[in-house]
């Protein structure tokens, strides 16, 4: 099995990245991020398999961050087979593997005054069954 954070690749932004501290040329503003996908394959737990990848969904995803980690050379070899480019480009223009969503700040805002309304509504009723049963 692949550890989780090698399948998020290339759109997870790791914590010591340039791009996460501070020392890049770009930003990424954590607000605007809204959701994030990943894809699975077996190929995947190949280091060779999964740089060659990367490389594809570059192509076909056009993402805004790619990695600038250094290929050996082994991933480009890959790519000159005809099977494992289709197979990849197959697989990034199909669905994602997964997707997590993530709430922006004016929703998890309104969930909450969601919530204390409804907590509020609960605690009138819990008053006022409590003095129901006081009562003869």
């Amino acid at each position: 099995m692949v550890p989780h954070d090698e399948l998020l690749f290339p759109f997870d932004i790791k914590r010591d990245s340039s791009v996460a501290t501070g020392t890049s040329a770009v930003n990424l503003n954590p607000d605007s991020v809204d959701s994030m996908s990943w894809w699975e394959h077996e190929s995947f737990v190949n280091t060779v398999n999964l740089k060659a990848a990367e490389m594809v969904a570059f192509e076909i995803l056009n993402p805004a961050l790619i990695s600038r980690a250094a290929d050996d050379g082994a991933g480009v070899t890959l790519l000159a087979n005809d099977v494992f480019k289709t197979s990849m480009e197959e697989l990034f223009r199909g669905p994602p593997t997964g997707t997590v969503r993530f709430p922006s700040l004016s929703e998890i805002t309104s969930r909450i005054s969601q919530n204390e309304d409804r907590l509020k509504m609960l605690e009138s009723k819990i008053e006022r069954l409590k003095g129901s049963k006081n009562e003869p």
